[in-house]
């Protein structure tokens, strides 16, 4: 359990703030002359205004290519699942959401199942991109 206050003591807490970060883990490595700034972290953070018995809070997964570590993917207080820091530039070479692929059509029943989700798999034979739904189900591409 991290536990994180405003206030002095566990008895005395105070309210804490949007962007407030609640549990820092930094992932620091050497380059053979000096410990480089965090490789990766993962990071809680408090993403709205806390209120009685509610603390919204973002999980934030971050890696470093080079230089700074960067949000690669974030888990909000709403359950929005948000892939990398800034929106892909059209020239894009790094940072897409990557999902199953082969040649030809899926089969079979994907296991396990969630409630009130879909698997993703894309046919590069025939270009169409399938969800599973109580069946296998797809939309053609040019």
């Amino acid at each position: 359990t991290v536990f994180k206050s405003r206030g002095d003591a566990l008895y005395n807490p105070g309210v804490l703030a949007s962007g407030d970060h609640v549990f820092v883990l930094d992932v620091v490595g050497s380059d053979g002359a000096a410990a480089n700034l965090r490789g990766a972290s993962i990071r809680a953070i408090v993403d709205g205004v806390p209120a009685l018995g509610a603390v919204p809070m973002r999980l934030a997964l971050m890696t470093a290519a080079s230089g700074q570590a960067v949000d690669r993917l974030i888990i909000d207080s709403v359950g929005n699942i948000v892939p990398g820091a800034n929106g892909l530039a059209t020239g894009a070479v790094a940072g897409f959401l990557w999902i199953e692929s082969g040649a030809g059509a899926p089969a079979g029943v994907p296991s396990p199942a969630y409630s009130n989700r879909v698997p993703l798999y894309y046919d590069r034979t025939n270009n169409r991109l399938y969800i599973y739904n109580g069946g296998w189900h797809s939309a053609a591409f040019a």
